[in-house]
């Protein structure tokens, strides 16, 4: 009996050893698809992102310079009309002014309106048909313009604007006379509608969004899907504005939206000459949709495979051992029939 039981051990030894390494090569090929295809579906989520928001920043960049430009056009003109003139040489540069307003108002579908103002906030001069009753005394930026004036575009926070009641982002110039002093404001309104269909357009799933916000501050200019109550409200610990503040252009990072806590990979990048950084974000849950039913699918199946060749080897160890116990008892035989014979 000693002798058999250590046969019988001495088979279970190479069996256990043998389902030890079938477990260790299922587990590590299940684990390393795993980890492979995770990795693979977050390179291609972190670069769509990442290609979205580069595209939609440098259009939005394109039309922030081209009313860079008209601004500084813009002052240029309004200086040389001299509309403080009466002369008949500042009503024809009057004209040329108006002219050049409405052909920049005509040309440039993102504005909504073209103001140029005198140091009071009174409208001298804009791309109406008639001269408004209203002014922009009351407005923050005319304000900060008066109090700190610079010939330098900068650019309001998102506004309604007056005329017509539209949301809009308003880049404006300080005009100086010749002792420099302010004189007054050219401005233009942007009409951030106009963006929309700019927004929209990004791939970012049903669980998306796209933001663009202040780099200075954080405050939210426009989004999509749209969220008006949140605009203009700051988000300081926004994943991608922590990277801005820390010198960073462009990048990817994972983090909550502050709009609808919903977890999401952020791609992100900032305009070089203007204050703002474009953010485009597409959902954790949605992009990892797909990995995780693929990964439950190769779970199952490997440990179905795994529990399969399991099965196969306990038959076939089961099997080795009735042979092993029909040849003890075959020989057990022999030897009893061999003991009789002698006797």
């Amino acid at each position: 009996m000693t002798a058999r039981h250590s046969a019988v051990r001495g088979r279970i030894g190479p069996t256990l050893v043998h389902a030890l390494v079938v477990i260790v090569l299922v587990v590590g090929l299940l684990g390393s698809f795993l980890v492979f295809s995770y990795r693979s579906t977050t390179i291609a989520a972190e670069e769509a992102v990442s290609k979205e928001a580069s595209l939609l920043a440098a259009k939005l960049e394109g039309t922030l310079r081209r009313i860079d430009m008209s601004l500084t056009t813009l002052r240029e003109h309004y200086v040389v009309a001299d509309l403080h003139s009466p002369s008949d040489t500042a009503e024809g540069g009057a004209d040329d002014l108006r002219s050049h307003i409405h052909q920049l108002s005509r040309k440039f579908p993102e504005i909504l309106s073209i103001l140029i103002t005198d140091a009071a906030g009174k409208v001298r001069a804009s791309g109406f048909a008639e001269p408004p009753k209203w002014d922009i005394a009351d407005r923050e930026y005319f304000q900060r313009a008066r109090s700190t004036p610079s010939e330098t575009t900068l650019f309001s926070p998102a506004l309604l604007a007056k005329d017509p009641p539209a949301p809009a982002v308003v880049g404006y110039q300080s005009i100086l006379d010749a002792a420099g002093e302010f004189d007054g404001v050219v401005s233009i309104a942007i009409n951030l509608s106009s963006f929309k269909s700019l927004l929209a357009g990004a791939t970012t799933g049903s669980k998306g969004m796209v933001a663009v916000r202040r780099s200075d501050d954080s405050r939210l200019v426009m989004r999509w899907p749209e969220a008006p109550t949140r605009i203009n409200q700051p988000a300081p610990q926004l994943a991608p504005f922590v990277k801005v503040q820390a010198g960073a252009h462009a990048g990817v990072v994972r983090g909550l939206s502050t709009s609808d806590d919903v977890e999401r990979i952020f791609g992100f990048q900032t305009l070089d000459d203007y204050p703002f950084f474009v953010v485009v974000g597409r959902s954790v849950d949605e992009q990892f949709a797909l990995w995780e039913k693929t990964a439950l699918m190769a779970a199952v199946i490997a440990f179905v495979t795994l529990a399969l060749l399991l099965a196969v080897q306990l038959s076939l160890a089961r099997s080795r051992a009735r042979l092993a116990q029909n040849e003890h008892h075959f020989d057990a035989l022999i030897d009893s029939r061999h003991e009789v014979t002698c006797v």
